[in-house]
């Protein structure tokens, strides 16, 4: 039985917040990132796509980042230790940049490494599109009705 998701129409942008927000995704599949910039952009939400860790910094001087989604499996290397280079760095050069892991079925298992590693949330790849964008708008602060929230840690990888 295939799963249908609603679309996200014009109605629904506002209610996650994105808008006019910018999001660096890494991921180094690029049908995966294909999948997850078209849930992000129907938010009208900015993104910068990065295939490795190295990739991800240097993008992240440039892009400013609003907020960090990446996968946790990378060619050079993986996200924990990407969020923890992330985070060693000072706020100005984005140490502060909120992020969401996205789990595969073989890294579920690192959930509570990503959080305890610095991301705000952690989430299934194969998670609907309501339930990326709203790990997302969270892990930003933004979500509407929860604008005064900031970053809290939670996985939705169930």
């Amino acid at each position: 039985m295939a799963v249908h998701e609603a679309r996200l129409g014009p109605s629904w942008r506002p209610f996650f917040g994105l808008n006019g927000t910018t999001a660096l995704l890494v991921v180094r599949d690029p049908d995966a990132a294909d999948h997850v910039v078209r849930r992000l952009a129907a938010t009208e939400c900015r993104v910068v796509v990065a295939r490795s860790t190295e990739d991800a910094l240097a993008r992240l001087r440039s892009a400013r980042p609003d907020v960090v989604v990446s996968e946790l499996e990378l060619p050079d290397g993986d996200g924990i230790r990407l969020m923890r280079r992330l985070r060693a760095r000072t706020p100005a050069d984005g140490g502060t940049t909120p992020a969401v892991a996205l789990l595969s079925p073989t890294s579920h298992h690192l959930a509570t490494r990503a959080l305890l590693a610095g991301y705000q949330a952690a989430i299934a790849f194969d998670a609907t599109a309501i339930e990326l964008l709203l790990a997302v708008a969270d892990a930003h602060g933004r979500h509407v009705g929860r604008a005064d929230a900031g970053p809290r840690a939670r996985t939705l990888a169930s």
